[in-house]
């Protein structure tokens, strides 16, 4: 089966900025993910992004790059518009295929064995595998900004 690895990394980040590009353990946040797909028996790495210095990092750690539009790289732009684009772009040029593996780049400390157990897990019954992990506090309770005055506010009121 046809498998290609996405990463989606977007240049904005109100809560750290450049996250995707910020250092960890000596290389990009954004490195990890495009490592974890190469890692993998997958067939290309592609990462979408609206941004040239993440677009030049990708490449410079072996994954492809799709130009993702401004409009589908804002806060406000749901993650699977920008999954829709990517896969519209890779069939286009790479014809079909049949997994799609995402690999968000804010994730890097994901086990190998994880994601190849999810890989191995699809089948004829199987449309898509999720993974996730229960927080150790609400995740209502961290979704705060900081306002320029300094003070901190809720990102959603009445929680």
């Amino acid at each position: 089966m046809r498998t290609f690895a996405f990463v989606f990394a977007r240049g904005g980040s109100k809560g750290i900025p450049r996250k995707n590009l910020q250092l960890l353990a000596g290389k990009p946040l954004l490195a990890w993910s495009i490592e974890m797909g190469h890692s993998l028996e997958v067939e290309r790495v592609f990462v979408s992004t609206e941004d040239p210095e993440i677009a030049q990092t990708a490449l410079s750690f072996g994954a492809e790059v799709i130009t993702r539009p401004t409009e589908l790289a804002q806060d406000t732009s749901p993650e699977w518009l920008a999954w829709q684009h990517a896969i519209k772009v890779v069939e286009e040029k790479h014809g079909q295929f049949e997994r799609f593996l995402s690999l968000p780049a804010t994730a890097p400390l994901r086990n190998q064995q994880d994601v190849k157990r999810c890989l191995n897990s699809l089948d004829a019954e199987t449309d898509v595998v999720i993974t996730m992990t229960s927080a150790s506090h609400s995740p209502w309770f961290n979704m705060v900004q900081q306002e320029p005055t300094g003070n901190v506010c809720l990102l959603v009121e009445g929680v």
